[in-house]
């Protein structure tokens, strides 16, 4: 079975205790991202799960380079 296209899942409401925070994972589905996120987040071991907010802003990724110049 092939596996899903990867996608960027931002949380621009993530951890709005005093104000709001922002986590975003790429993943191939928003429960991986959530997990993903969860895991970074329980640093210490502690089982704490965060607050996310409302549904994720989800972006399909594309192929995509940047780049910035220096010089005199």
């Amino acid at each position: 079975m092939p596996r899903r296209k990867l996608r960027l899942y931002v949380w621009p409401e993530y951890r709005t205790d005093y104000t709001s925070g922002m986590a975003f994972a790429i993943a191939h589905s928003e429960d991986q991202a959530r997990a993903m996120v969860t895991k970074k987040y329980d640093y210490k071991g502690m089982g704490w799960s965060p607050d996310f907010g409302p549904s994720p802003e989800v972006y399909e990724l594309k192929p995509i380079a940047f780049e910035v110049g220096g010089g005199a």
